[in-house]
C-alpha cells in the first residue's frame, strides 16, 4: 500500500511548527510533501489566486498551496483564529482553510489555532 501523502505549504505557520508536523505524520506512516521554497512563480501563483485586498503573505501561501495540488493527497491548513487575549487575527487568516477549499477543491487536514482555549485542534475534512 501507498503512503498517504500530506502536502504541506511552506507559508504561514510552517516554519514555527515544521519539525512538530514532521514528527506526526512520520509516526503515522505518512509522507510528507514539502512546497519549494519561495520564488518568483510562488508569488506569481499566488496573487493569480488571490483578492486585491489580501496581504502578501496570504498570497504567498496561496501560492504554495497551487504548487502542492497534484503532489499529494491531503494539503494541511491551519485555521488561525488568535494568538491569545486582545489579539485576535486577520479575518483573511481565518479563513484561510474556506480560501483553500473554494479555490483548490483538494481533501484538506484542517488544523485550528486559538490561543484562547490554549489547544491546538487537528481534524480531517474529506471532501
Amino acid at each position: 500500500m501507498d503512503k498517504i501523502k500530506i502536502g504541506i505549504p511552506r507559508g504561514l505557520f510552517y516554519y514555527q511548527n515544521k519539525l512538530m508536523w514532521n514528527y506526526f505524520f512520520t509516526k503515522l506512516n505518512c509522507e510528507i510533501v514539502l512546497s519549494p521554497k519561495t520564488n518568483r512563480q510562488i508569488i506569481k501563483n499566488g496573487i493569480n489566486y488571490a483578492s486585491d485586498e489580501m496581504c502578501i503573505s496570504l498570497k504567498n501561501y496561496l501560492g504554495h498551496v497551487y504548487s502542492l495540488i497534484d503532489k499529494c493527497d491531503y494539503l494541511l491548513v491551519p485555521r488561525i483564529d488568535n494568538y491569545g487575549i486582545m489579539n485576535q487575527s486577520c479575518t483573511n487568516l481565518l479563513a484561510t482553510y474556506d480560501l483553500v477549499h473554494n479555490l483548490f477543491n483538494k481533501k484538506i487536514l484542517n488544523y485550528n489555532i486559538n490561543y484562547d482555549i490554549d489547544k491546538l485542534n487537528i481534524k480531517p475534512i474529506y471532501l
